[in-house]
Parts: C-alpha cells; structure tokens; sequence
C-alpha cells in the first residue's frame, strides 16, 4: 500500500478550505436578500454545517504535520493545477461582465442567478481537469437552479429578493455537498494512514 503523502491530504483540505468559504458567501447572499422564518432556520443548519466543516479541516490540517512530503509534483498534477487557474480566472471575468452587462441593461435584479449560472458552468471543465464526475452533477444542479431563478424572476411577479434568496440557498446546499465529499476523502486518507500503522 502506498504511502500516504502531504499532497494527498492537500486536495481534500483545498477543496474543503473552498466550500467553507463558499458556503459562507451563499448564505450570507441568502441572508441579506431575504428575511424568513424559514430562510433562518436554513442558514442555522448551514451555519452549523460551516462548523463541522471548519472542525474537520483543523483535523486533516493537524494530520497533515504527520506526513512525509511528496518528492516532486508530477507533470499531470502540474496541468490540473494550470486548468484549475485558468477555469477560475475565466469564471472571475465572466461574474465581472455579466454584472457590467446587466447594470448597463438595467437588469441588474437578475445577478445572483447569474453568479449561480456562471459557477454551475464552471463545474463541467472542472470535470474534465480533475476527472470528477461529482462535479458534472454539482454542475447541472446549479446551473438547473441558475436557469429555473432567471426563468421565475423573469416570467412571474414572484418576490425577486425570495426567489434571489433560494437561489444562493440551493447554491450552498450545493458547496455543502462538495465540503461533504471532501471530507469524506480525508476521513479516508486519515483511515488509510492509522491502517498503515
């Protein structure tokens, strides 16, 4: 059995340290769109799920001092990382045009969805870099729920700020479940080394 390294257990704890954070901002989004009783009662789990998240990072963090580094980055992981890059600074770009786009077209009502649009198109060449094919069904769930808050803000005289707010509540469920899945590949890697043990 292989041994595990530093740079195995840096993936989950990237990919965590990023759903926390993402998570957060969805919430927040939700939070300052709309307020509800039953709004508040979600962004409570989400809140308690964030700690979960942020204790089982410290935990892979701290086991992370107990491994032996990696010799050398390959040449594929090198790739990865670049795509990696080169997809989030392409998503940046985007959220900064659609929202100079939608300002100037005075449809400015339509932004969280668009953020959710272009983040659940992210996901797809994510899928291909990382040979994940969790992410191609985070993917056409937020853009799905991208897609369905445009269509409801635009085709209905539904309450934008509620519709805004489910929008960034399913987007979170959506950087909960990956937060989730890291976790559950640290927990492993972690069972692997006391296993080796």
């Amino acid at each position: 059995m292989q041994a595990v390294t530093k740079a195995d257990i840096d993936r989950p704890i990237n990919g965590m340290s990023f759903m926390i954070l993402n998570t957060f901002i969805w919430t927040t989004i939700a939070v300052v769109s709309y307020r509800n009783t039953y709004l508040s009662l979600a962004e409570g789990i989400f809140a308690l799920g964030i700690i979960i998240l942020l204790y089982n990072f410290f935990v892979f963090k701290n086991f992370r001092k107990e491994l032996p580094d990696e010799s050398a980055i390959g040449d594929d992981e090198k790739k990865r990382g670049k795509g990696f890059m080169l997809i989030f600074a392409i998503e940046g770009l985007a959220i900064l045009l659609a929202k100079n786009i939608l300002v100037n077209i005075k449809m400015d009502y339509l932004f969280i969805s668009s953020i959710a649009l272009i983040v659940g198109l992210h996901f797809f060449p994510l899928a291909k870099v990382f040979r994940r094919k969790f992410d191609y069904f985070m993917g056409t769930w937020t853009t799905l729920v991208a897609i369905l808050g445009m269509t409801f803000i635009l085709k209905t005289n539904a309450d934008r700020n509620l519709i805004n707010a489910v929008v960034a509540m399913c987007c979170a469920i959506s950087t909960s479940f990956y937060g989730i899945k890291m976790t559950m590949e640290g927990r492993r890697l972690l069972s692997l080394k006391k296993e080796a043990i």
